[in-house]
């Protein structure tokens, strides 16, 4: 099940962002982020939006994404940006990632978006394979 997040999955994103953290081999401090995500995800207009996949609306989150709606230099006009895909491990492989993305494909088209970007480190081989099959171009 792929819904938008809600005020009660923040504490959840914060715990998965230490997961994605440690994925790439990096730290995560916490630094107050769970009030200034709350802020960004719930103020109007919101400065990001959130999606996460559950097995059900109470079960654990299994992942998330995010993204930003930006104004483009190159192609002057406006894209989503997705700043965040990740997975637990155990979610990976059984099409959670495709679905959240389909999620982020109509987000962008009830807006009149066209583009996606987003970044991936170029040592995340799976994630580079996964967005490759997705029909995503470097």
């Amino acid at each position: 099940m792929i819904r938008p997040v809600i005020a009660d999955d923040v504490e959840a994103l914060v715990a998965l962002s230490r997961m994605h953290a440690e994925y790439e081999k990096t730290t995560y401090e916490d630094t107050g982020q769970a009030t200034r995500l709350h802020d960004a995800l719930f103020k109007s207009p919101p400065l990001l939006y959130g999606w996460v996949a559950t097995n059900s609306p109470l079960a654990r989150i299994d992942g998330y994404m995010t993204a930003v709606v930006e104004f483009a230099t190159w192609p002057a006009r406006s894209i989503v940006y997705m700043d965040t895909l990740f997975l637990r491990e155990e979610a990976r492989g059984r099409g959670v990632g495709r679905r959240l993305i389909r999620a982020l494909q109509a987000f962008a088209a009830q807006r009149g978006i066209a583009e996606l970007q987003w970044q991936t480190p170029p040592d995340n081989e799976r994630g580079i394979v996964f967005y490759r099959r997705l029909g995503a171009r470097e």
